[in-house]
């Protein structure tokens, strides 16, 4: 998640405002960003799993690269959970 988006556009808008309403404003996009990444997460998965099945058929025929980017894929997206 590009955090840069928030320290250098929200955070100062939302500087004057009083604590609880900063926090429930923060709170309010949160809520609606994070739907978009998980579904984007679904998307990205779905759409490499199907582009390795339409050019190897199979898993293990895909080459070592590949597999490893696969591997690594998961352990961004456990670390995200």
């Amino acid at each position: 998640m590009d955090f840069r988006f928030a320290y250098m556009v929200i955070r100062p808008v939302s500087a004057p405002l009083d604590p609880p309403m900063r926090l429930r404003m923060w709170k309010s996009i949160y809520t609606r960003f994070f739907p978009w990444v998980w579904g984007f997460i679904v998307l990205l998965v779905v759409s490499g799993y199907l582009d390795m099945a339409l050019h190897f058929r199979r898993l293990t025929a895909a080459p070592r690269h590949l597999l490893a980017m696969q591997a690594v894929g998961w352990i961004m997206i456990a670390l995200f959970a």
